[in-house]
């Protein structure tokens, strides 16, 4: 919704079929239903979480559907009995714009992201918590020569999500390239994008 169209394309690289499944959750950790279509067998539903098993070598196209002039945010959590791999995209209805972002398969104690914020360019960003309890995520800011220039935190629910334009939460980020290391918590996982 919101003008926005969310994809996620899931590989089963395997010589196996998997058994996948997809939960969505809201920015607040609780479980989200979306309009959601799976374009390969033309089924459609209002879902909050979609199973299926992937022959090998196969992928799996999960789409939303949604034409609400209003977006509904939050994340999504893929597990497989086998190992997957894919992205998911994102594409503005209005212009056409689109960004692919791969799926997040490390369990890392930080995950650094590049930022682009010059020449009037914003970078957005995405969190996840992936645990059942909350978690202070810290962050250290870089300039482009290595040199912390600010830190913060993001507190995140149980299961919860958080997205924002960096400048608007790290203002120290405005007119500014480098990078973003969010600092998984003690006995956490998160993903970030």
């Amino acid at each position: 919704g919101g003008g926005v169209v969310s994809s996620l394309v899931l590989l089963n690289t395997t010589s196996l079929q998997a058994h996948d499944q997809v939960r969505f959750f809201g920015d607040d950790g609780a479980s989200i239903t979306l309009p959601l279509a799976l374009p390969q067998s033309g089924a459609t539903s209002n879902a909050s979480s979609v199973d299926q098993t992937v022959a090998a070598h196969a992928m799996l196209l999960v789409d939303t559907t949604s034409t609400s002039a209003t977006a509904t945010v939050g994340s999504a959590q893929i597990t497989s009995d086998q190992v997957v791999s894919g992205y998911s995209l994102f594409r503005v209805t209005t212009t056409g714009q689109e960004a692919v972002v791969p799926l997040e398969q490390r369990l890392a104690n930080s995950y650094v992201l590049q930022f682009d914020n010059l020449n009037g360019l914003v970078t957005g960003v995405a969190v996840a918590n992936l645990i059942d309890s909350a978690a202070p995520i810290s962050v250290n800011i870089r300039d482009d020569n290595g040199l912390i220039v600010g830190n913060g935190t993001v507190n995140l629910g149980a299961k919860g999500h958080d997205s924002f334009v960096l400048t608007d939460r790290f203002s120290i980020t405005a007119h500014r390239r480098g990078t973003m290391e969010f600092l998984t918590p003690t006995g956490g996982r998160i993903s970030v994008l």
